[in-house]
């Protein structure tokens, strides 16, 4: 009978936990960043971090790197900070997700003032779901990285707010 028991407690285990990782993974949201299009104060971007973040310490291309790095991790968290509080929904690339958001900077002024062009798809469903314009306006004291940290956290909470709204209807 114990032996009954065991058998019967470790597939009810399995089962919950096969469960829970299939719902989990619908409640991911892959990302991807762009900066293909990002230019900051009318420069390309790679070339204003070379020159005004750099300092000389790096090559360019691992200045970019670093500053890449910053800036995704301070918009991912405002971002899972904003769809925590209202849903179960995170952005995470440590797995296949059923979403994919694309996040494109446009426009970044030197005083942290960005636009941000958001692009969210259903890999299932092979369909574009929405496209919307996150904005922050920039400060007016401070280092252009910590102006534009402020900014990118204001940009990512509005992310992670327009996500919510957009998959509670279809997500259930």
């Amino acid at each position: 009978m114990k032996k009954l028991f065991s058998v019967f407690v470790v597939l009810f285990a399995a089962i919950v936990y096969v469960s829970a990782q299939t719902n989990i993974e619908k409640l991911i949201i892959n990302y991807k960043f762009d900066y293909s299009q990002m230019v900051i104060d009318g420069m390309e971007a790679k070339g204003f971090i070379a020159i005004h973040e750099n300092e000389g310490k790096d090559t360019p291309d691992i200045a970019f790197e670093k500053f890449t790095q910053q800036v995704e991790t301070i918009f991912i968290s405002a971002a899972n900070g904003q769809l925590l509080q209202k849903s179960n929904l995170r952005l995470d690339n440590s797995s296949d997700s059923r979403y994919l958001l694309m996040i494109s900077f446009q426009k970044v002024d030197k005083d942290g003032e960005h636009k941000v062009i958001c692009s969210l798809y259903d890999n299932e469903q092979k369909e574009y779901i929405d496209t919307f314009i996150s904005h922050a306006d920039g400060g007016m004291f401070g280092s252009f990285m910590n102006l534009f940290s402020e900014c990118l956290s204001k940009s990512g909470k509005k992310v992670g707010k327009k996500l919510n709204s957009i998959l509670k209807k279809r997500i259930k």
